[in-house]
């Protein structure tokens, strides 16, 4: 489904030019207007994920691949939230 926010998640994950690309594609194969869905992500700059393994190694998280992991965890429950919870927020889903 290509609503605004799969559109956004896209782009953070994959840079406007593809994302762009990829919907003119999509467009000529399913013969709709590509206008619509690129006039979604126009202007529209992917956020940087908050945090970072420091921040988690300085609230006692040890050092590791749990580090990763607990990234991971986070960044996706970050994507989940349409990119809007600041770092603290981010950094209270340390469980």
């Amino acid at each position: 489904q290509l609503d605004v926010e799969n559109l956004k998640r896209a782009v953070y994950f994959n840079g406007a030019d593809v994302v762009r690309g990829a919907i003119l594609l999509f467009a000529a194969k399913a013969d709709v207007d590509p206008a619509p869905m690129i006039a979604q992500i126009e202007g529209w700059v992917a956020p940087q994920f908050p945090v970072k393994g420091e921040d988690l190694v300085e609230r006692g998280v040890a050092p590791g691949p749990q580090v990763g992991e607990l990234l991971r965890e986070i960044e996706a429950w970050w994507i989940e939230q349409n990119f809007k919870p600041s770092k603290d927020e981010c950094l209270r889903r340390i469980v």
